[in-house]
């Protein structure tokens, strides 16, 4: 078994760290949109929770008028702002996505398997409304 040295693993940490994009303009544009809900979700797995709402505002960026993908990246957002107890933008959020469902214009743009979204919505928001 091959043995990484303290120097060789700062180093690693360093361009680790150096590599990870801090504005909207430090991500590529030209990826699939799966990806970066991907790369959103590993990041909120690894703590980074800025980073992660990064992710999701590249989305809403690249793709305004899919309110599928939209509404799907403001669910992950607002998951993070109901874990990190950032309660209010999470309400917004949650609400935005309960009325995109019920309005007459969107709502019959989701599919089945959109239901999830929904779902969960209803039920954060609850879990919201109760600790008040």
């Amino acid at each position: 078994m091959r043995k990484i040295t303290l120097p060789a693993l700062l180093i690693l940490l360093l361009y680790a760290c150096a590599t990870e994009p801090r504005t909207l303009n430090d991500i590529s544009s030209d990826l699939p949109v799966e990806r970066y809900f991907r790369l959103a979700q590993e990041a909120a797995d690894r703590g980074r929770f800025n980073l992660a709402i990064l992710y999701y505002q590249k989305i809403y960026e690249l793709f305004p008028t899919d309110v599928r993908r939209i509404t799907a990246a403001e669910y992950g957002e607002a998951l993070i702002h109901f874990r990190l107890g950032r309660f209010d933008e999470a309400e917004a959020l949650f609400r935005a996505i309960i009325a995109r469902f019920n309005n007459p214009v969107f709502g019959p743009r989701f599919g089945p398997n959109d239901r999830w979204i929904l779902v969960l919505s209803q039920a954060r928001l609850a879990d919201i409304e109760a600790r008040r």
